[in-house]
């Protein structure tokens, strides 16, 4: 389930990069780094970047085969994955001007 954890999260926030997902999922790093391998070379999603980060975005595409994996991501209920939407939501309040931070307590940079 964890490429739709990690297209859901995405969907969430525009962009995460690995530390933030592995945060999020509490996997390792090359268990995640597998899955974002997978799901770019299927085209959805994309990586970008941004000073020494490497962000990844959920590429939306409106072919028919996009829209059927979103509606199927988005299907997931936020009951099953509560605990992995509340990890999200507390990882990116610690972004510091839309920037990600290294550290739990976010004051690392």
């Amino acid at each position: 389930m964890q490429p739709k954890l990690i297209l859901r999260l995405l969907s969430i926030d525009s962009k995460a990069n690995v530390s933030e997902i592995i945060y999020v999922l509490g996997e390792n790093q090359y268990n995640i780094s597998k899955h974002l391998r997978i799901l770019k070379n299927a085209d959805l999603i994309y990586e970008k970047k941004e000073g020494k980060r490497t962000f990844y975005h959920y590429r939306t595409k409106d072919d028919n085969f996009n829209t059927l994996i979103r509606q199927t991501v988005m299907a997931i209920p936020n009951e099953m994955i509560a605990d992995e939407i509340a990890r999200c939501k507390e990882r990116l309040a610690m972004r510091i001007d839309g920037k990600c931070v290294v550290g739990v307590k976010g004051n690392e940079q």
